[in-house]
């Protein structure tokens, strides 16, 4: 994992100011930097990159690397890198200078040209300059893991691995407000798409690649459709689940650094934590939230992630419970924006950046349970019941029109938002029902449900959790979204994830019953804690004059009427004034950072 910029221009960009770029994410690749200009017939592709080493960890391995006339920026991992690696060697006699996956990558692409891509499996935002060719290929890994931003600009293509780059790069900095009014709206994950906070700039969709040709014209291709694989009615048996699993948790631990698990005590890190600590005695490392008594439903976390920890041998591994009752603070609000090129729209940020502080001390990757409930039915009944419109009648435009309206009318800043906000709010709707409903033919609610939060709860959730342990320097890896799992959880019918008991992951739990004791098993299923007050109405309280005088507050919110927030005791998952607040502050500051 690693941080990637590049720039396809009519004129060349200076080297100086790129290493300046560079330095300014300096924490997504610590361990080196490098740049690189390629001359085209139709203008220049400048590169830099800063590398996390993890696989290979000789210099020789360091990015941007070339050969074969052709330069390649890998960040993320190949998991299948050993299997194809043999391949290329058996069938086209491939001599390896290093034993990186990027070469891998890179040689996959010589042997079998730009559809490659379907080879991989793993997590990756990836970057071909062929030479001969003057071609250039961005490509993202399946279900969008890894970030990959692009910026488009009067015949310009910028590229990087986050936004404040682009920015930076190419000197683009209009905002988009729609964007900060969707996420006051809809929520930033029911409701997420692939726009940003400013103009131009877009993520590039999972699935999918540019391909830029010989006359700078640019093209977007899809690899890979989620939905296309819910018409699969394959029979799948438990043997086969375990099989796969396993065989996936065993290549996400390849690495030549230190390798640890989360191991909340739930049922998901818990089956990751005990198959990697079979599959490998080097996996030592096991960390758990301590939010403390006071988070009633989330203080025995602890406590369950101790019970499977017992049953490795503590002689040779290390149980971490990670203490985060650490306060908010302008400084740690400032990276947070800074780092998501976005105001803080959920106050769980501050609990993965202070968690993923803490796991940097002991280990640089970490393997975690992310994308397990929204494929295997994880939300059912509890969260799922928290969108009732959306999942207790049928999956249509009145059911999703109705779950805003909800989630609008008891949000903690309702009635505070601007005219101009409310006055997006039929459109935004519009936009989610157009987009979720015509992406597939499925008929099933449930599966339909499914492929609906895979493309917005999880894409967010993804995108907040690379954010934020990159910030760290760690690595995040998540075994449960191998595309031959997903494929074989949406392959499923629903009765089979739900069982008898109607409860979710049924399907699953029974396939590794063996492997976990009753009481993790048999857990209701928690989301990630929202980290309480922690000082967040101080901060509030002290610099509301400066909060309620900016222009883009005032743009977002009615500025007369935030001194009411205070009094709302709206309480909700996605209600409570401290979370208001967080939101607030946090676009009064992004909005000082960007000279709004």
């Amino acid at each position: 994992m690693c941080g990637l910029i590049g720039a396809i221009t009519r004129h060349s960009i200076s080297i100086e100011k790129v290493k300046t770029v560079l330095s300014q994410m300096k924490y997504r690749g610590p361990d080196s930097t490098g740049t690189a200009i390629v001359k085209f017939k139709y203008g220049y592709i400048t590169l830099g990159f800063n590398r996390l080493a993890i696989q290979d960890l000789s210099e020789v391995a360091n990015q941007p690397f070339t050969k074969n006339d052709i330069t390649i920026l890998l960040n993320g991992e190949i998991y299948n890198k050993i299997e194809l690696r043999e391949l290329l060697f058996k069938k086209h006699d491939v001599f390896f200078i290093t034993d990186s996956d990027t070469e891998v990558a890179l040689e996959g692409y010589f042997h079998f040209g730009e559809n490659f891509i379907s080879r991989l499996r793993g997590m990756f935002a990836l970057v071909i300059v062929d030479h001969k060719k003057q071609k250039v290929f961005i490509y993202r890994d399946r279900f969008g893991i890894k970030p990959i931003y692009i910026l488009k600009n009067i015949g310009d293509l910028y590229f990087s691995s986050d936004i404040k780059s682009l920015i930076y790069l190419s000197g683009n900095d209009s905002i988009n407000l729609d964007y900060f009014a969707r996420n006051l709206l809809l929520d930033p994950f029911v409701g997420y798409d692939e726009s940003t906070a400013f103009e131009n700039i877009f993520s590039l969709l999972p699935g999918s690649y540019l391909e830029i040709d010989i006359d700078g014209i640019v093209h977007q291709h899809q690899y890979y459709r989620i939905s296309d694989v819910l018409i699969n009615n394959e029979v799948i048996n438990q043997s086969a689940v375990r099989k796969l699993f396993m065989n996936s948790v065993s290549e996400h631990l390849l690495s030549d650094v230190p390798v640890g698990c989360a191991l909340s005590g739930g049922f998901d890190s818990s089956l990751i934590s005990v198959i990697a600590r079979q599959e490998s005695e080097s996996c030592k490392l096991f960390f758990t939230i301590d939010l403390g008594k006071e988070h009633n439903i989330f203080k025995d976390d602890p406590f369950h992630g101790k019970l499977v920890y017992n049953t490795f041998d503590k002689d040779k591994t290390e149980f971490i419970p990670v203490q985060l009752n650490i306060p908010w603070s302008l400084e740690t609000i400032d990276l947070l924006i800074q780092t998501l090129g976005s105001p803080l729209y959920d106050n769980r940020t501050l609990v993965w950046y202070n968690f993923y502080n803490e796991v940097k001390k002991h280990c640089t990757v970490l393997l975690n349970g992310q994308g397990a409930d929204e494929l295997w039915y994880g939300y059912y009944p509890k969260i799922w019941n928290w969108f009732s419109n959306l999942f207790h009648e049928d999956f249509n435009s009145h059911s999703i029109r109705q779950y805003f309206t909800n989630r609008k009318n008891n949000s903690a800043v309702f009635g505070l938002l601007s005219s101009y906000v409310y006055s997006r709010f039929d459109y935004f709707v519009q936009d989610v029902i157009e987009k979720i409903l015509s992406s597939t033919k499925e008929s099933n609610n449930h599966k339909k449900i499914t492929l609906f939060m895979v493309k917005t709860v999880l894409a967010s959730l993804l995108n907040f959790e690379d954010a934020t342990s990159m910030l760290s320097s760690v690595e995040v890896r998540v075994p449960f979204l191998d595309h031959r799992f997903v494929e074989m959880a949406l392959s499923l019918d629903s009765e089979a994830h739900l069982g008898s008991t109607k409860k979710g992951k049924d399907f699953l739990k029974k396939a590794f019953n063996n492997y976990l004791p009753s009481e993790v098993i048999e857990r209701e299923k928690s989301p990630l804690p929202k980290p309480l007050d922690v000082g967040i109405v101080a901060l509030y309280d002290k610099h509301f004059d400066e909060i309620s005088s900016s222009s883009l507050v005032r743009e977002l919110y009615e500025w007369k009427q935030l001194n009411n927030l205070t009094k709302n005791k709206t309480q909700g998952f996605y209600g409570t004034p401290s979370e208001a607040m967080v939101q607030i502050i946090s676009t009064w500051r992004f909005g000082e950072f960007y000279g709004i």
